[in-house]
């Protein structure tokens, strides 16, 4: 995606009328790419998100980030990204951080696998960027919530979301896979036509999946 924010409509179906508690209804998915996979040294490349509001999702937009270093091959090999697409299109982080937290507001924040990789991420892309991070009570993992399901597990009452997607994600299940291509083949989602490994097309099947967790509950 370039700098610009993308957007495509009319892609994503809306929130199933059956979902009627706020966080079913009103959330932003988002998605990082990153130079690797250590927030205290690596950095983002690209934040995707699309903003759903009374079920209905707005468009997907993407920008993407400076970084002070090169893209790393295998980074361009997986995402597509290239030191010349970021020198030509990608926008200061705090920028890009700027536009993302403007359009989230204070609504929860939707992401697969969110509590051991993109909360990181952003929390250190806001201290570089001298910002405030979301709260961790913000996040809603749709990991979690898939391999919950799977198990037959719920919340303890009053348990925070975050607490109860760590420890779901770090409870043994032999043979349960999470990934979200996993996830997504496993609940009938398509993957046709979806850009892997770029942030806009992760938040496209994210918040598909997203509606189908919520959607059965």
């Amino acid at each position: 995606m370039s700098a610009r924010l993308s957007e495509m409509h009319g892609t994503i179906a809306s929130t199933p009328a059956t979902q009627r508690d706020g966080d079913a209804l009103n959330y932003v998915v988002f998605d990082l790419e990153t130079t690797g996979l250590r927030p205290a040294t690596d950095h983002v490349i690209e934040i995707g998100w699309c903003v759903v509001r009374d079920g209905t999702p707005g468009p997907l937009r993407s920008l993407l980030a400076q970084i002070p270093v090169p893209l790393p091959g295998a980074v361009q090999a997986l995402t597509g990204i290239s030191d010349e697409l970021l020198a030509r299109e990608a926008l200061a982080l705090a920028v890009v951080l700027g536009q993302f937290f403007a359009d989230c507001g204070d609504l929860p924040l939707v992401g697969h696998n969110v509590v051991r990789f993109d909360a990181f991420f952003l929390e250190s892309a806001c201290r570089r960027a001298g910002l405030v991070a979301p709260s961790r009570g913000r996040y809603r993992d749709t990991a979690a919530l898939y391999k919950a399901q799977r198990l037959a597990l719920k919340p303890r009452p009053g348990q925070d979301h975050w607490t109860f997607a760590c420890e779901t994600l770090d409870r043994p299940a032999p043979g349960l896979r999470y990934a979200l291509d996993r996830c997504c083949m496993a609940l009938g989602i398509s993957l046709d036509n979806v850009t892997r490994h770029r942030a806009a097309g992760d938040v496209q099947i994210t918040l598909q999946l997203y509606q189908r967790l919520c959607a059965a509950g």
